[in-house]
């Protein structure tokens, strides 16, 4: 799965910024795509 990926991605970018800000963006399209899925 593309998330699984990306978490692998985040776990082994060695600056901490970025690791930070893939983290977000990360955490706002899972939040995206949970709406999607079900919508509130």
């Amino acid at each position: 799965m593309l998330i699984k990926k990306y978490q692998r991605l985040i776990e082994l970018e060695p600056n901490e910024l970025k690791r930070n800000i893939y983290q977000a963006v990360l955490e706002d399209l899972m939040s995206l795509l949970e709406n999607k899925v079900a919508p509130k």
